[in-house]
């Protein structure tokens, strides 16, 4: 199909045009990991300049393979210079109507959800990862956080239920800063 290409992109309510070469078969754009944008491509008559062909869409940029490394050394280097506590425990915070619901509705059995935007927005996890969601995060002293914006009631796992490294495999997720706390994010499955 001939004719003049028109493509435009918006981010944060700002519109950029770009003004393709004639051979240009690719182009990039640079964006910032966890921002949505829109793209959209117009196909323009060379004679009255009416549009023939059009398309569009939205997409949330993610981290980039080589984003996710440079986040993973820096979790690393974290570890390494930082005194960690050794944990025992992993455990979800609830409302106690939701293991109300778990135990007299689905058999004692804690249905899986979509990962939601919580951690980096920029994580290719968010939206596509359906699981359980579980802690392991320990107060400086060994203790465990007295309160939690997510519930009034903590179910506890002993960690080598959960992570059996003979069992599961370990991804490395997300690595990212709440105010002091640095979180980490992984993500098991069976081996």
């Amino acid at each position: 199909m001939k004719g003049i290409p028109r493509l435009r992109f918006w981010s944060n309510g700002i519109c950029s045009e770009i003004s393709p070469r004639p051979s240009m078969q690719t182009f990039e754009i640079r964006t910032i990991p966890g921002r949505c944008y829109f793209f959209e491509i117009r196909i323009c008559s060379p004679k009255d300049f009416r549009v023939i062909a059009a398309g569009d869409i939205w997409f949330r940029a993610v981290h980039s393979q080589q984003e996710l490394a440079k986040l993973y050394s820096m979790a690393e280097d974290y570890c390494s210079s930082t005194q960690t506590s050794r944990f025992f425990y992993f455990y979800r915070t609830k409302p106690k109507s939701y293991f109300n619901t778990c135990m007299e509705k689905d058999d004692a059995i804690m249905k899986v959800y979509t990962k939601d935007e919580s951690g980096h927005s920029a994580s290719p996890l968010n939206s596509k990862l359906d699981g359980l969601f579980f802690y392991a995060k320990l107060n400086y002293n060994g203790t465990f956080p007295e309160m939690s914006p997510f519930g009034d009631t903590r179910w506890f796992i002993r960690a080598e239920n959960l992570f059996n490294p003979e069992k599961h495999r370990l991804y490395f997720a997300d690595f990212y800063c709440k105010f002091l706390s640095k979180d980490y994010c992984i993500k098991l499955s069976s081996i």
